[in-house]
C-alpha cells in the first residue's frame, strides 16, 4: 500500500490582509506630458524676459554715438574724443559737447580716473556691454544690458581757462577763474560774474526775456542749503560731494538756471549759472569750465 501524502491546504485570507497590487510606474504618460508643458512655458517666460530687456536697453549698436565729435590723434579719428568726466549719482559719466548737442554715456571700470574729473580731457575708448540688475515691481527682475564706454587712455587737453582771470577770497580760502572779458562784483555773501552789461539790465528789470548774450554766474555762501529741488543728482565740486539741479521760476522768459551746492566747514557754497535756454549746451560747457577752476587754498 502506497503511503498517503497529505496535500497542502490553502489558508483562508484574513479580513485584515491587504491585497497585493501591481507596481505603478512613476514616469507614466501623463507625467511626461506635464513635464514637457512646464518646460515649454519656462522657455517662453525666459525668452520674454530676454526680449523685454533688449527692448528697454538694447545692446551696443555698430553706430558710434560720438562719430561727429571725434578728435584726430595721429592719422586716425577712431575712438578719440574730447569731453568732461563727471560723477552723477553713483555713476561716472562722460559728456561731449559738439555741433550744439550734448552727448553723455556711462563709464565702465572708472578706477583711477578721479584725477580727471571736471576738467577737459581727450580719451581713447571702446564700447563695453554692462549688465545691470534694475529694480522692478515684481520679482524676478530681468537683467538689463547697458551700453557703456571703457576709457583706455586719457590726455589732458589744452586748458581753455589758461588766459582767464583769477578771483581769490581770503576770508573763506578759495579761488576761482573766469573769462577775461567778464564783469565781476563782490557782495556780502559771495560774488557775481557776468558776460555782459545786459545781465545787469535784465536783473534790474525783474522780468522780461533773458538775453542770449548773458551768462550770469553767482556764488552764494551761507549757512543753509537750497531745498525743494524736484530733480537732483550727485556730483563733485572742488573734491566735495555736490548736489546738482535746475530751476526755472518763471521770472524771465527763456531764463534757465543750473545750480551746484556743497558744504564745507559749516558753510554751503552755492554756485548758479543763469542763461538763455537756447544756449544750454554752451552754458553747460562754460559752467563746467568755471567749476573746474574752483579750489580751496586753505
Amino acid at each position: 500500500m502506497e503511503p498517503i501524502i497529505p496535500q497542502p491546504q490553502e489558508q483562508p485570507k484574513s479580513q485584515y490582509q491587504a491585497s497585493v497590487s501591481e507596481p505603478k510606474h512613476f514616469m507614466n504618460k501623463k507625467f511626461v506630458v506635464t513635464l514637457i508643458i512646464l518646460g515649454l512655458l519656462g522657455a517662453c517666460a525666459y525668452a520674454g524676459i530676454w526680449w523685454w530687456g533688449k527692448k528697454i536697453n538694447p545692446l551696443p549698436q555698430s553706430t558710434n554715438i560720438f562719430s561727429d565729435c571725434e578728435e584726430k590723434v595721429g592719422d586716425s579719428y577712431q575712438n578719440n574724443v574730447s569731453g568732461i568726466l563727471e560723477i552723477v549719482g553713483n555713476n561716472y559719466v562722460f559728456t561731449v559737447h559738439c555741433n550744439n548737442k550734448e552727448l553723455s554715456i556711462y563709464v565702465a571700470d572708472p578706477n583711477g580716473l578721479d584725477s580727471y574729473l571736471n576738467i577737459p580731457i581727450t580719451v581713447e575708448y571702446q564700447y563695453s556691454d554692462y549688465l545691470n540688475n534694475v529694480q522692478c515691481v515684481r520679482a524676478p527682475c530681468p537683467p538689463i544690458h547697458e551700453t557703456r564706454i571703457k576709457i583706455l587712455s586719457v590726455v589732458k587737453t589744452s586748458d581753455p581757462t589758461s588766459d582767464w582771470k583769477t578771483y581769490t577770497n581770503t576770508e573763506y580760502g578759495f579761488e576761482i577763474r573766469y573769462p577775461a572779458g567778464y564783469l565781476i562784483s563782490e557782495n556780502n555773501n559771495g560774488i557775481t560774474i557776468e558776460s555782459s552789461t545786459s545781465c545787469k539790465t535784465i536783473r534790474m528789470a525783474h522780468g522780461g526775456i533773458w538775453p542770449k548774450d548773458c551768462f550770469s554766474y553767482n556764488l552764494l555762501i551761507q549757512k543753509n542749503k537750497i531745498s525743494g529741488a524736484v530733480s537732483m543728482t550727485m556730483t563733485q565740486v572742488a573734491g566735495y560731494p555736490a548736489e546738482r539741479f535746475e530751476i526755472n521760476d518763471g521770472l524771465w522768459e527763456f531764463g534757465n538756471q543750473t545750480l551746484y551746492q556743497f558744504v564745507k566747514g559749516g558753510n554751503w557754497f552755492i554756485s548758479s549759472l543763469t542763461y538763455n535756454s537756447e544756449n544750454k549746451v554752451t552754458a553747460e560747457s562754460l559752467f563746467n569750465q568755471i567749476l573746474s577752476t574752483f579750489k580751496f587754498t586753505k
